[in-house]
């Protein structure tokens, strides 16, 4: 709103004139112009472009450090494991050994403790933590082997995100090559301390470790097997 003065020959009632008379007006409302607008949305443009990319960047920068992360729970629930069971590591049962209570031998597993049965070991994880990054994101099974020389390649149907091999007692990521982090490292090479520096494995190893991916498809299944098992003994405990 604005004040405009205009002149008036106002009188009162005793017919004296009072000098001006203030009359409010409305300013007419303008809207942007075409160029405002345009500059608008240019301005927009740059500042997706510049803060869009770095915004990608920074959740797979995130993803990456979760997989560290992750990684090095697993490995230290291992070695924990290894402490606890006479420097004995888990073996194809590692979900159920590393989640539940056990006995020493780590052939039973309970989701309770059970001094009877000499089952008051562990766990070591609340639960095994999920796959944060590559074409197996949100798996949270392991592909198991026995072969030393053995390398991950992502063999395996999608849930089985996770690598482990208990004669090295080493846990990777169960992702192919072709899954890298920004600086074009494989994320099947990183390690629970950080990367594997030696690289991909060969040709040969990943052919032995494809041949074992069959057995390991078996051995979660028996894996699960067990666990459905050990929840009847319990029950029958628990009556």
């Amino acid at each position: 709103m604005t004040a405009a003065v205009t002149p008036d020959k106002c009188s009162d009632s005793n017919g004296r004139r009072h000098g001006y008379m203030t009359v409010a007006t409305s300013a007419r409302g303008r809207g942007f112009s075409l160029i405002e607008l345009i500059l608008v949305v240019a301005i927009l443009g740059i500042v997706s472009y510049i803060a869009v990319p770095r915004l990608s960047r920074g959740a797979r920068m995130a993803g990456a450090q979760t997989l560290r992360v992750n990684l090095a729970l697993l490995q230290n629930a291992v070695e924990l494991y290894a402490v606890e069971h006479g420097g004995k590591v888990p073996d194809d049962k590692i979900v159920s050994q590393l989640t539940k209570f056990s006995n020493f031998d780590g052939g039973r597993t309970r989701r309770h403790k059970n001094p009877g049965l000499g089952i008051v070991f562990g766990p070591y994880l609340s639960e095994i933590p999920v796959m944060p990054v590559g074409s197996k994101k949100g798996g949270k099974r392991f592909l198991t082997t026995k072969r030393p020389n053995a390398t991950p390649d992502g063999s395996g149907n999608r849930n089985k995100a996770w690598w482990y091999n208990h004669t090295t007692r080493q846990i990777r990521a169960n992702l192919p090559d072709s899954d890298r982090d920004d600086s074009g490292v494989s994320f099947n090479t990183y390690t629970g301390a950080g990367t594997n520096e030696s690289g991909n494995g060969s040709g040969s190893d990943s052919g032995s470790d494809s041949g074992s991916d069959s057995g390991g498809g078996g051995d979660a299944g028996e894996d699960e097997e067990n666990d459905e098992g050990d929840e009847g003994e319990e029950g029958e405990e628990d009556r």
